[in-house]
This record gives structure tokens, sequence and C-alpha cells, in this order.
């Protein structure tokens, strides 16, 4: 079978990096603009954490988050893709894992990218 789960993944994960990097780079979409596209509205509000009274930096929160979220999925996709070579099925918790997070990712931030790794989580539940 053809080894396209994890490189997906890590297409995923660089396209979602390059276009946060034109999102803070002032290119591109806002997070208005995003919200306004069906974005999740508590999501593009965050509150101050830690008791914090500082107003909190949302485009430095967005880019901390966005980054994390794309290095994570890229690592990800790594690991999948050497199982895959290896001939080693994916565990069930991490498969489920990456669909819950793409199905409610998809459902607090439509306008987002979520989306994208379902196809990839329902085809590593079916093999």
């Amino acid at each position: 079978m053809a080894r396209w789960r994890g490189r997906a993944l890590v297409a995923i994960a660089g396209l979602h990096t390059a276009f946060s990097a034109m999102i803070a780079a002032g290119v591109g979409f806002t997070p208005e603009l995003l919200e306004a596209a069906g974005g999740s509205a508590p999501l593009t509000r965050m509150l101050p954490g830690m008791g914090s009274v500082q107003p909190p930096d949302m485009p430095a929160l967005a880019m901390f988050w966005s980054m994390a979220f794309g290095a994570a999925i890229g690592l990800l996709g790594l690991l999948i893709d050497q199982l895959e070579r290896d001939g080693v099925r994916v565990g069930a918790p991490v498969v489920v894992g990456l669909l819950l997070l793409g199905v409610v990712g998809a459902v607090l931030v439509p306008a987002g990218g979520f989306w994208l790794v379902l196809p990839v989580a329902v085809s590593l539940l079916r093999r």
C-alpha cells in the first residue's frame, strides 16, 4: 500500500506553517477576516491567562499556537510515514486522536484547515 498518509500530514503542516507566517508578516487573512469567514469567536478572543491583568497579545498567541500545532502535526506525519515504511499499523489511540483533532478543529474553526487531516485519519482508521 502506498505511503501517503504521513507525507500528507507533513505537507499539511508545511502549508499550515507557511500560511501562518504569511499572516504574521501581514500578508493574507487577519483574525477578524477569518472570524467573519466562519472562524469561531471564542477562539479569536482568548482571555488572559494565569491571573494576568494585561490584555492578551492575540497575534502573538495565535502565532505561537499555530506554529506549535504545525510542528506537532509535522512530527506526527514523520512518525506515521516511518511506521508505514516499516509496515507497522498506527495505533488506534493516535488515529482516534487525529480524527478528534480534525473534527473538533473543523467545527470550531470552519475556515481553518483542520478538515484537511480528516481524509488521513479516516484512511488510517480503515487500514
